[in-house]
């Protein structure tokens, strides 16, 4: 999540194939109390991910605990 630009990404493995592993990135808006709103979704290369997230970790991202849904 990141609260400035009150936003919430999920990243949640995908099918993979022979040749690739998957995974979605999902984003909402998020503006609490009220559940997070959907805006985008994208199948990216898992490696992708790991470097999209760790990017957004350096930009002020952070794990929601518990998860939001």
């Amino acid at each position: 999540m990141n609260d400035q630009q009150q936003k919430v990404v999920r990243f949640k493995n995908d099918m993979a194939t022979a040749h690739a592993e998957w995974v979605t990135l999902a984003t909402y808006s998020w503006k609490p109390p009220s559940p997070p709103v959907p805006m985008t979704q994208r199948r990216m290369l898992r490696h992708n991910a790991i470097e999209a997230w760790d990017t957004m970790k350096k930009t002020g991202w952070r794990p929601c605990h518990p998860p939001v849904r």
